[in-house]
């Protein structure tokens, strides 16, 4: 009989734990895959792209994304921070090798971080699992790393308000269920909308106006699931 989702997913817990990732970098010894607030020197991944050049190059993306994720959790100062999530995002869709690193460097900052920008890290997690899809081989690791959250534990040890710990919870649940829907659909071609990113940075609902032939109008929320014909 096939063992239930909950419990394989536990018993993955205790198998893909993240240091084990087998592309995951030697971390130096005095360091952690958890949050900062500089700059990485080096990759998180391993990158072996055939070709020095291309290697070096994709290596020096990566640390740049990690520039932009700090700017977008506001740990550094960005007048618009919604163009780097865009940027972010625009990168893993266009560099598929990168896509690893991306998802690793949200994870790193999620864990043991007791600041405001944890919830941002939470969101910037959410526009990328309905973006695109981890690697095959990371993809359990992100699936374990996801059931945990939902139990709060690791990620939300750090909060004091049972609210804050709720809401990275509802989170978390939300990302295990679209992660197997985008490894299912693949990759899509383009980032989500700045109006949508911000949207999601200000906690707000993404407003509609639809006009009517009568020279009426109503609003609708919308989200990334909603399909024209619920509007009729």
């Amino acid at each position: 009989a096939l063992m239930p989702y909950g419990a394989r997913l536990a018993e993955m817990e205790s198998v893909f734990i993240l240091e084990k990732f087998h592309n995951l970098r030697r971390l130096e010894d005095d360091q952690e895959l958890e949050y900062r607030k500089t700059d990485i020197e080096r990759p998180l991944c391993k990158y072996d792209l055939g070709d020095a050049e291309k290697t070096n190059a994709m290596e020096t993306k990566a640390k740049a994304t990690f520039s932009n994720m700090l700017g977008y959790m506001g740990e550094k100062y960005h007048q618009y921070p919604e163009l780097l999530a865009s940027q972010i995002i625009q990168d893993g869709i266009e560099n598929e090798p990168l896509r690893d690193e991306i998802y690793l460097q949200v994870v790193m900052q999620i864990m043991k971080n007791s600041t405001p920008s944890l919830k941002r890290c939470w969101q910037m997690m959410t526009l990328l699992v309905k973006t695109f899809p981890p690697s095959k081989d990371f993809h359990p690791f992100l699936e374990a790393f996801f059931y945990h959250a939902t139990h709060g534990e690791n990620n939300t040890c750090c909060l004091t308000k049972q609210k804050e710990k709720d809401a990275i919870i509802q989170i978390a649940q939300v990302c295990l269920r679209k992660l197997d829907t985008i490894v299912e659909a693949g990759a899509k071609e383009t980032a989500p909308s700045e109006e949508e990113i911000k949207a999601l940075r200000a906690e707000q609902p993404i407003m509609l106006s639809v006009y009517f032939t009568d020279h009426s109008f109503k609003k609708f929320q919308i989200d990334e699931d909603l399909l024209v014909s619920d509007l009729l």
